[in-house]
């Protein structure tokens, strides 16, 4: 057997190899009754029984999504579902859980990121701060995060990503050669136009990060791509970070405004697109936090490190940051020189450190 469970504080920590049908079904064996039961609270209790959504429906969002993933994700479901006594249906339907809510329910609150390097680390490496926040239910599913790292046997680069039992599609992550990813939404800009016949944007950004060892060949994979919704994505390596922006209609790389800081939330900044900046700022979503952290970048200027930036993220939107109290569901500070992730769940897991090379080591 390839699978492996560790524990950092509450947390777990999934490592897996081999093919892409044994990585799926170690998965399957190891969380069995994890995925039985996130299923259950997230789709049962949640969308069929409060927000009486059909299991018909929910089947069809996300079966649309399916189709259209490479051959060989597919095969980490197929998998899956022969070890962990689910239909491949509803194991289907948990990697897209987050995506259901975000095209059934109004209430999305988007996440938030900051990134500092060169003048304003003083020297020391590129320090990431990410927010990803959520309607308050989701602060209930502590028990179910888990960070997932995955070995294809394929010559692909290891990979760690974030997130809740039986999520493969990725939000936040990083691969094994230092690439960091972290998505926001960008409805805010980028309109609420979902693509059906557009591969899923955050599997896309999985083969971006199992194929692409620099910056330069994650630049070109993105820019050849399209993304069936609006999206943020969030890079950085070891020496800068970039903000693409990314709705359905192309795709801007925005580098930092002032060098050596870049901060993002929920509208596109990138003056080409032509888009008005939003109007309305619902819960300080996208204005505030990015004129907060813009402010926090200034007056740290020259200091930021892991500890800083984990002090940034704690602070509240009415202390001067970009904390959602009800609704940061998780944050990451992320150093892709060190590989290294800091990670908290509030009101679950305080801070822990994860030092990703030993489960990268093949």
């Amino acid at each position: 057997m390839s699978g492996k469970i560790y524990k950092n504080g509450k947390i777990d920590i999934l490592e897996l190899s081999g093919n892409y049908r044994e990585i799926g079904r170690e998965y399957g064996r190891l969380f069995k009754d994890n995925l039985k039961a996130f299923y259950d609270l997230i789709i049962n209790e949640h969308f069929i029984k409060e927000l009486d959504l059909t299991y018909e429906l929910i089947k069809e969002i996300t079966g649309v999504l399916h189709n259209l993933y490479p051959k060989r994700f597919k095969e980490i479901f197929c998998g899956m579902a022969e070890t962990s006594g689910m239909d491949l249906e509803k194991i289907i339907i948990l990697d897209h859980a987050f995506i259901i809510h975000f095209v059934t329910e109004e209430d999305v609150t988007g996440c938030s990121t900051i990134a500092c390097w060169g003048e304003y680390t003083g020297g020391g490496p590129l320090v990431f701060g990410r927010n990803f926040d959520y309607p308050e239910l989701y602060k209930k599913f502590g028990d179910f995060v888990t960070l997932l790292v995955i070995k294809p046997d394929d010559g692909s680069i290891p990979t760690a990503s974030f997130g809740h039992i039986g999520q493969i599609s990725v939000n936040t992550a990083m691969n094994k050669a230092g690439i960091f990813l972290a998505n926001n939404e960008a409805v805010a800009s980028g309109g609420t136009t979902f693509r059906p016949d557009i591969s899923h944007a955050l599997m896309n950004e999985l083969a971006f990060l199992l194929d692409c060892s620099d910056m330069k060949s994650f630049d070109a994979a993105i820019k050849k791509t399209q993304s069936n919704g609006p999206v943020i994505a969030n890079m950085a390596d070891k020496e800068a970070a970039y903000s693409y922006e990314w709705p359905p209609f192309g795709v801007r790389c925005r580098k930092a405004g002032r060098d050596g800081l870049l901060v993002s939330t929920n509208h596109y900044i990138d003056p080409s697109w032509g888009i008005p900046e939003p109007i309305f700022d619902v819960s300080e979503r996208t204005l505030t936090r990015r004129k907060n952290l813009l402010k926090l970048g200034e007056k740290y200027k020259g200091s930021f490190n892991r500890e800083i930036m984990k002090n940034i993220l704690d602070m509240p939107i009415a202390e001067g940051g970009a904390t959602h109290l009800d609704k940061t569901i998780y944050q990451v500070v992320a150093v892709p020189e060190d590989l290294t992730l800091d990670i908290k769940v509030p009101d679950f897991q305080d801070w822990v450190k994860v030092d990703l090379k030993p489960y990268f080591a093949v």
